[in-house]
């Protein structure tokens, strides 16, 4: 871990620093941006004021509207719609820096995917019945294109699991309506090997804090208020075979955020998953969204207030050590 990220920093520092920030902003697109100042407004939100600062220290941009930091590496994920993989693979080629992609993020694909059995994306063109469903619980079209939502035949709603590579490696579906208590709400494609990659996993950047949530919809509720280094866990709080399988590509983390449910699998699940890592040197915060059982449903109710808790949040993991 500490090899790949001395090799990051390296990278970052042959790119230098104003060049670096300029090459950014227009990678970025950012609207307003000052060459001098080095500022810009933010790409995540439509505040026009200056909230995209550089970092000449860190050679990344604060983003003052929701405390994410952005670097060349997210700035690749940006423009080139890839994964932190493809991003980290494009920066160390063009730096001529080696590492080791089959190993190096924990995973030996000769190993985990030599009999794997692979889901297809059954989803259709015409998804407009999957993002009516997710307009209703509170879900922009941005958050939804970003997670690749799709529709089945049927219109229920279709989420993919991809690695950290970007293969579809399962298919999970949704009810697009309301079901009736004690229904089953999700299920998985059949004949395929079961999944245990992280939903979102191919987004997610090592070098920051992770948020692990609960449920799909959670996650996507976190991303769309502000925090991007999200994913969920693929079976609920009656699964912990991901813990195992993510096991080497979550040890790579400093820091762990755990935002389940706010009942009690939830946090007995959350004891499960602190003792799992007992003895690796990670710090683990543990948040709640009381009194809403989790975050879609936060963000149903008091979308403002959603992004508000998550900009609290991400300030309390940057300024305090986590026990």
């Amino acid at each position: 871990m500490t090899d790949l990220l001395d090799k990051i920093k390296k990278a970052e520092q042959m790119l230098g620093n104003e060049e670096q920030a300029i090459e950014i902003a227009k990678l970025m697109n950012l609207r307003n941006f000052d060459e001098e100042k080095l500022t810009g407004s933010s790409p995540f939100s439509s505040d026009s004021n200056p909230s995209f600062i550089w970092n000449k220290k860190d050679l990344c941009y604060h983003d003052f509207s929701n405390g994410g930091n952005y670097s060349i590496i997210n700035a690749y994920m940006y423009a080139y719609d890839e994964t932190y993989a493809q991003a980290l693979k494009r920066l160390f080629d063009r730096c001529h820096i080696e590492f080791d992609f089959k190993r190096g993020f924990g995973y030996d694909e000769r190993e985990s995917l030599e009999n794997y059995k692979f889901p297809v994306d059954d989803s259709v063109e015409d998804n407009s019945n999957a993002i009516a469903y997710l307009k209703k619980r509170g879900f922009a079209e941005e958050t939804i294109k970003f997670f690749d939502i799709g529709q089945t035949k049927k219109g229920d709603v279709q989420f993919k699991f991809k690695d950290i590579n970007g293969r579809l490696v399962g298919v999970k579906y949704r009810h697009a309506h309301a079901v009736k208590h004690g229904e089953s709400k999700y299920w998985w494609q059949g004949d395929c090997s079961p999944c245990y990659s992280l939903f979102n996993i191919n987004n997610i950047d090592i070098t920051q804090p992770l948020i692990v949530t609960e449920g799909n919809l959670d996650a996507m509720a976190v991303w769309q208020s502000g925090s991007h280094n999200v994913v969920s866990i693929p079976g609920g709080a009656t699964d912990l075979n991901w813990i195992k399988y993510n096991f080497d590509f979550l040890e790579k983390f400093k820091k762990i955020i755990l935002w389940l449910d706010n009942d009690t699998a939830g946090k007995e699940y959350v004891l499960k998953i602190e003792r799992d890592f007992a003895k690796e040197n990670i710090e683990f915060m543990n948040f709640s969204v009381v009194p809403y059982k989790d975050c879609n449903q936060f963000l149903e109710s008091h979308p403002k207030a959603m992004k508000f808790r998550i900009y609290k949040m991400i300030k309390k993991i940057q300024t305090c050590k986590i026990s």
